[in-house]
């Protein structure tokens, strides 16, 4: 027999007495679960890890712009053209 024939035969064989699942509202079902509130901890964990990726991130991009900036500083060309702005600042 196929699973849905055998779940027919299942439901024409339970006795009338079983309740509906299926409550008028206002009143709440007799095997009702009451929800647990579950602790914050583990958001808070969640929370502080995300913080500490985004710093880690943030200096890692910091010290690869700060290598780039290096790298272009030691340029003969740059370093002429911060002469003359420096000097230009220092009149």
């Amino acid at each position: 027999m196929s699973a849905r024939i055998t779940k027919q035969l299942l439901k024409a064989a339970m006795p009338d007495d079983v309740p509906a699942k299926k409550t008028p509202k206002g009143t709440a079902k007799a095997k009702a679960r009451v929800k647990v509130v579950k602790p914050a901890s583990k958001k808070k964990q969640l929370r502080q890890f995300l913080e500490e990726a985004k710093v880690e991130r943030t200096k890692n991009d910091n010290t690869e712009k700060n290598l780039r900036v290096l790298k272009r500083m030691t340029e003969p060309k740059v370093q002429s053209v911060m002469e003359k702005i420096l000097q230009a600042g220092l009149k």
